[in-house]
C-alpha cells in the first residue's frame, strides 16, 4: 500500500511520513520485550502540501488507480482495497497562520495539525527486513505526536 501510495505522491513532489500508532507499533516490533499497548485500525500519514487543491489533487489520482476508496462523509479518509482505513493528515503550506487547515470542495472539512511541521525535519527512512520502506521518526517522537493527535480537533464548516 505504502510503495503505491509513494508513487502516487512522488508524482505531486509531495512528502509523507506516518505517524500515529502504526508508527509507534513498527518501532516497537523491533524489541521483542515491547508489545504494542493497543491495536490500530488505520493506518495515519502525514502529508506536506501546498494548498487544498493539491490535497484534492492527490485523493483523485489515489482514488483513480481503483486501489483506493473514498470514505463516504470524512474527506481525510481512504479505504485501501476496501479494508485498510488510511487517514490522509495534511500540514505544510496547507495550513493557516492558526494552524488549521481547510480543505474545500467538495467537502468542507477542517481539522487542526499541531507539530507535524516541526517534527517534519526529525524524519527518517525507515527499511525493514523485509525490504518494505518506510519513513517515520523516532519512538519518543512517536509519543509525544500521539499525544498531539489525540488532541486533534476536527471543525465542521458552515456552508
Amino acid at each position: 500500500m505504502l510503495k503505491e501510495m509513494e508513487l502516487i505522491f512522488a508524482g505531486f513532489g509531495v512528502d509523507f511520513y506516518i505517524v500515529g500508532a502504526t508508527a509507534r507499533n513498527y518501532h516497537l516490533s523491533a524489541s521483542e520485550e515491547a508489545t504494542a499497548l493497543r491495536k490500530t485500525d488505520d493506518v495515519d500519514l502525514a502529508i506536506l502540501l501546498n494548498d487544498a487543491g493539491q490535497f484534492n489533487s492527490i485523493k483523485a489520482k489515489l482514488i483513480e488507480s481503483r486501489k483506493f476508496t473514498a470514505h463516504p462523509t470524512e474527506h481525510i479518509k481512504l479505504f485501501y482495497e476496501e479494508r485498510i482505513e488510511v487517514d490522509l493528515l495534511p500540514f505544510g503550506k496547507i495550513e493557516a497562520s492558526n494552524g488549521m487547515v481547510f480543505l474545500q470542495p467538495p467537502n468542507s472539512f477542517s481539522l487542526s495539525m499541531p507539530g507535524f511541521k516541526e517534527v517534519y525535519p526529525f524524519v527518517e527512512e525507515i527499511t525493514s527486513c523485509s525490504t518494505a520502506y518506510s519513513r517515520g521518526f523516532h519512538l519518543l517522537t512517536q509519543i509525544l505526536m500521539q499525544f498531539a493527535l489525540n488532541r486533534i480537533c476536527r471543525y465542521p464548516v458552515s456552508a
